[in-house]
């Protein structure tokens, strides 16, 4: 009987996590060009396979980064993390009631938007594919929505990587249109509604990791 109890307790226990799980860190240097240039490290945990989530981390103080953990269309969180989570432990731990669950609000918009075909370009001697997510509506439209550009540089010939997106509208567009090469974000490019350089964000470094993120807890509605 006692061995009965302990299997239910443990079943339950299980039932009540739900992981996630990275294989890269890819870090990025974050540019807004109409802040005085203001720079900033930032870094992702990404599944290669499974670009339906992902994390994003900012230096909070010497010893502990902001994370945004995102699953499109589902839910979001944002924790403090230490480095020693990130760089040491195989899983971060994520309460239930530090999540909040929110579908995308904004599907309604994504027949306004397309990506452009894939093109070729050279960046220090070496080809890219390069490819555009634009908005199709007029200049007066775009300008009331504050529509611009996104612009994605993709190294191809590095690692086998969906693509990487962490703003919805391109996620869910790309759900439907997956004509768009796999490969390394090498640099996002966003462009305003004047077409004026709005930030940036270029590929500083990449590994192979193992890490987890673990959501604890009887959460409702979670499935």
């Amino acid at each position: 009987m006692k061995h009965i109890i302990i299997l239910i307790l443990f079943s339950t226990f299980c039932s009540a996590q739900e992981k996630y799980t990275f294989d890269y860190l890819i870090e990025y240097e974050r540019t807004f060009l109409k802040e005085d240039s203001l720079k900033k490290k930032v870094f992702y945990l990404t599944n290669s396979k499974d670009n339906s989530y992902f994390a994003e981390l900012t230096l909070k103080d010497s010893l502990n980064y902001n994370m945004f953990f995102k699953h499109h269309d589902k839910l979001h969180s944002f924790v403090l993390v230490s480095k020693f989570q990130i760089n040491e432990a195989e899983a971060i731990n994520i309460n239930c009631n530090q999540i909040t669950f929110k579908k995308n609000e904004y599907k309604s918009v994504i027949d306004d938007y397309e990506f452009s075909a894939p093109k070729d370009t050279v960046i220090n001697n070496k080809n890219h594919q390069i490819y555009n997510l634009k908005s199709k509506l007029n200049f007066k439209k775009r300008k009331r929505n504050g529509s611009g550009t996104n612009v994605y540089i993709i190294d191809n010939s590095s690692i086998s990587h969906l693509p990487f997106f962490t703003h919805p509208t391109a996620y869910e567009k790309w759900k439907l249109q997956k004509h768009l090469p796999n490969g390394l974000l090498i640099e996002k490019k966003h462009i305003d509604v004047f077409e004026k350089d709005h930030s940036t964000e270029v590929l500083i470094s990449y590994k192979k990791i193992k890490k987890n993120i673990i959501i604890i807890g009887d959460c409702i509605n979670y499935k």
